[in-house]
C-alpha cells in the first residue's frame, strides 16, 4: 500500500482544479457557438478533469465526514438548488413551471451524488457483514443500474459514475489498485461518449487520466477550509452563465 506524499495537492487544491475544469466544460457547452473549432475541442478535455476528483472528493468525503446524515442533507439541497438553472443553462430547456422544467432534463451531479452515497452505505454495510469486496461493490451498485434502466429518469454520468465513486471508495487504501481500476471504468465512459472517433475515444481516456494522475498526488490533507464552495458554485455559476447568454452574448 503506497503511502501519500505530504508534499502534494490539498483537498481544497483539487476541488479548485475540479471547479475550473467544470467551468471551462459549462462555458463550452453554453457558448459554444462563440468559440473556433480548436478551442472547443481544447475546453472539452479540460473540462473532462473535473468529474474524477468530483468522485474522489465524494469518495474521500463519505470516508471521512463526521455526520453522513448532514453530508447527504447538503447534497440534497445542492442538487435541488441546481435542478433548475442545470436544465435551463446546459440542457436548453424553456422554463415553464417549476415542476416541468425540474423534471424536464438529466437530474444533475448532486444526484448522482445521492445516488452514489446509498450504493456507499449499502457497500459499508457489506462489508461490515464480511462479504468479499468484489461482492459488495456487485450488490452495491444494483440501486444506481435499477434507477437507470427501471426509471424514467437519468442521472449526469449514470451509472458509471456512480461506479466510478464506489471504486474509488473501496480502494482508497491502495493507490495502485484505486488508479487502475479508476482507469478501466474512465475507459468505459470514455467509451461511451466518442461517437464511434478513436481519436476521440484516446483524448478522453488521457483526459480522464489527468485527472487521475492529480488525484495520486493528493496528500491526505483537506487544505483551506471550504466546506460550502462547491455547494454554493455549482448552481450560482450556471445561473450567471445563462444571464450571460440572455443579456450579454
Amino acid at each position: 500500500m503506497a503511502r501519500r506524499s505530504a508534499a502534494g495537492l490539498t483537498m481544497f487544491v483539487l476541488k479548485i482544479i475540479a471547479i475550473l475544469s467544470m467551468l471551462a466544460c459549462h462555458v463550452l457547452i453554453v457558448f459554444e457557438n462563440h468559440f473556433p473549432q480548436y478551442m472547443q475541442m481544447s475546453l472539452y478535455y479540460i473540462g473532462r478533469i473535473a468529474f474524477p476528483i468530483f468522485a474522489f472528493s465524494i469518495a474521500n468525503g463519505w470516508r471521512h465526514t463526521g455526520n453522513r446524515l448532514l453530508y447527504v442533507l447538503r447534497i440534497l439541497a445542492m442538487a435541488i438548488l441546481a435542478q433548475i438553472p442545470f436544465a435551463i443553462a446546459l440542457k436548453g430547456v424553456e422554463f415553464t413551471n417549476i415542476y416541468k422544467t425540474f423534471f424536464s432534463a438529466n437530474l444533475n451531479i448532486g444526484f448522482t451524488f445521492l445516488l452514489a452515497a446509498l450504493c456507499l452505505l449499502i457497500y459499508d454495510l457489506l462489508r461490515k457483514s464480511e462479504f468479499p469486496m468484489l461482492i459488495a461493490l456487485a450488490c452495491a451498485i444494483l440501486p444506481a443500474l435499477a434507477f437507470e434502466f427501471f426509471t424514467p429518469f437519468h442521472v449526469d454520468y449514470g451509472y458509471r459514475g456512480v461506479a466510478l465513486i464506489l471504486v474509488m471508495y473501496a480502494t482508497m487504501n491502495d493507490m495502485g489498485m484505486q488508479f487502475l481500476s479508476s482507469a478501466g471504468i474512465l475507459a468505459w465512459m470514455s467509451a461511451t461518449y466518442s461517437r464511434f472517433s478513436v481519436t476521440i475515444l484516446l483524448d478522453t481516456w488521457l483526459a480522464y487520466l489527468a485527472s487521475l494522475i492529480l488525484i495520486m498526488l493528493y496528500n491526505g490533507k483537506l487544505g483551506a477550509r471550504a466546506k460550502y464552495l462547491f455547494y454554493i458554485f455549482y448552481p450560482l455559476h450556471m445561473i450567471i452563465l445563462y444571464l450571460l447568454k440572455v443579456y450579454v452574448f
